[in-house]
């Protein structure tokens, strides 16, 4: 089919040169006055509703509305663990950014437009993770996503939200999936599950340690943990010597260690999040096991401390983000933000809730240099353009760039003594 090369109003002309009349076929119809009048008039109507049609397909797209982004607000989703297993982050999150939210809008907002965050519960469950991410985006229509909790859960909304043009920002996951492939409207500010589990193997090598083993939930996080595992011994030319796996909601790990003890583990490296490391640690202190244990950020907690007690001693994680505690507190904006949240909500903030804000703050900070005229492609620039980024909270440096939206390369090594989180190595090589 040859497509014609008439300019659009010429088209519409000629097309409306019929309705006016121009046709001899009308003109020299043999019909009534007022009936060929009201024709006539309807046409005209037609006409005009067609050319305004057709000038609007032809203007720029960054003159169309943006998606979440009104004359006074600007929509924020997530979609997170309000219940269920993981409820201790999500609640921390959801809290953390309201929190947030709440003082920029009393300081007028972001170019005069109130932030408006939107927050499901997925239950820390694919399905409703799915049916969370289908109203945020196209019901509530969220301008970005924040702080979304999961692995398998980021995975199923991600599809519909590149579809819409909805950003993924500083998931609750650091699955490689949330930066690989590169798309620009997917940002994290934590190392790759991967690579933290390729630094644990590394360290664990410089203390010449050989039998490696492994715990991990079966699931797609656990499966990232073991690939990475798998990947550093193949580059150290040694294999994994024992592997055991279990669901998110298993409680009884007492089996699962005698067998690890028997194969003769000299580390156990772990893919768990918050319950299943609280029991495992409680299991191996009741074995009187003393093997090393080591996890990632999503059992990089304090509540493994509360609820595992002494049992947690000497427990390493990789992480991305430090934990702060009231006492080891220097920047004035930190201690600030802890006066204000414990005197709000009673307690100092937890991890989960350090880090929300922590994300909060970077995407306050990007909508402010977006400016007024905001659009993904606003953000995503203003995002490309934090290299060598630091809050006042303190925290790591964000290199972000126009081909790098991972924000931080390199973990950092906490271990548990007594009672606290204490940072042994802040980047491990």
């Amino acid at each position: 089919m040859q497509l014609s090369t008439m300019p659009l109003s010429d088209r519409l002309n000629g097309a409306c040169g019929q309705f006016y009349g121009g046709s001899s076929a009308i003109d020299n119809q043999s019909t009534d006055a007022t009936s060929t009048k009201s024709r006539r008039a309807n046409s005209k109507l037609l006409c005009l509703i067609v050319m305004i049609y057709g000038c609007c397909c032809c203007l720029p797209s960054s003159l169309w509305a943006t998606q979440g982004v009104t004359s006074n607000e600007i929509r924020i989703g997530t979609h997170t663990a309000m219940s269920g297993p993981a409820a201790t982050w999500g609640l921390g999150a959801v809290r953390a950014l309201r929190f947030h939210f709440a003082e920029v809008n009393a300081a007028g907002g972001i170019h005069g437009r109130r932030l408006r965050l939107i927050a499901e519960d997925h239950q820390y469950q694919v399905v409703r993770a799915r049916q969370a991410a289908n109203k945020l985006v196209l019901y509530d229509q969220v301008f970005v996503m924040l702080a979304a909790l999961g692995t398998s859960m980021n995975q199923v909304a991600l599809p519909l939200q590149e579809e819409h043009d909805v950003a993924n920002l500083f998931p609750y996951t650091s699955a490689r999936l949330m930066s690989e492939p590169f798309h620009p409207l997917k940002f994290t500010a934590s190392v790759s599950y991967f690579d933290q589990a390729r630094a644990l193997v590394r360290h664990f090598h410089q203390q010449k340690l050989q039998r490696f083993c492994l715990m991990h939930q079966n699931t797609d996080y656990g499966r990232e943990m073991l690939d990475g595992v798998e990947a550093g011994l193949q580059e150290l030319e040694m294999l994994l010597t024992a592997v055991e796996t279990h669901s998110p909601t298993e409680t009884n790990f007492l089996n699962t260690l005698l067998r690890l003890r028997e194969a003769d583990c000299e580390v156990v490296l772990m893919g768990t999040i918050l319950g299943d490391t609280i029991r495992i640690l409680q299991t191996r202190q009741s074995l009187q096991w003393d093997v090393p244990m080591a996890g990632n950020v999503s059992a990089y907690d304090q509540i493994v401390i509360d609820r595992a007690g002494t049992a947690a001693e000497g427990f390493l994680a990789t992480a991305s983000i430090e934990i702060l505690y009231p006492e080891t507190l220097t920047s004035p904006a930190a201690k600030n933000f802890f006066t204000k949240y414990k005197a709000e909500y009673g307690e100092s903030p937890n991890n989960a809730v350090q880090m929300a804000y922590f994300y909060a703050r970077i995407l306050t900070h990007a909508l402010q240099l977006a400016g007024p005229e905001l659009n993904s492609e606003k953000l995503t620039s203003a995002l490309e353009s934090m290299n060598n980024y630091q809050d006042e909270l303190g925290g790591p440096v964000l290199q972000f760039g126009p081909s790098d939206h991972e924000g931080i390369d390199k973990p950092l090594l906490a271990e548990v003594q007594q009672g606290r989180w204490r940072t042994v190595q802040s980047v491990m090589d």
